[in-house]
């Protein structure tokens, strides 16, 4: 949800290419992460790209997120390296950053 501030590449426009039709989503404690962090430019990005909001389960934000990853079948993207190893483990798919301008489908 950064990546468009910190690494200047459009993310949103990246993966419509790479998963067409792909609905994205995120969770609400990563919403309330950001807001936490006062990231207004984020937040206000995603809504303008329909991020959809939904609700986790399990204890903590990774875990709310490997068990949404698990139970819709949903491909991540994300720059946390330990989240990414936890997810790849699994046999699951991760969307990532490569050499800070490179979006890739692991």
């Amino acid at each position: 949800m950064l990546i468009p501030f910190q690494e200047k590449v459009d993310v949103y426009e990246e993966l419509k290419f790479l998963v067409p039709k792909a609905e994205l989503v995120t969770l609400e404690s990563c919403v309330r992460e950001l807001e936490r962090l006062k990231k207004k430019g984020a937040l206000q990005l995603m809504k303008l790209k329909g991020v959809k909001v939904v609700r986790g389960k399990g204890r903590g934000t990774d875990e709310q997120i490997l068990n949404y990853l698990e139970e819709e079948g949903a491909i991540l993207a994300t720059l946390d390296k330990e989240l990414m190893k936890k997810v790849l483990k699994r046999g699951q798919h991760v969307i990532t950053l490569r050499q800070s301008k490179k979006v890739m489908l692991l």
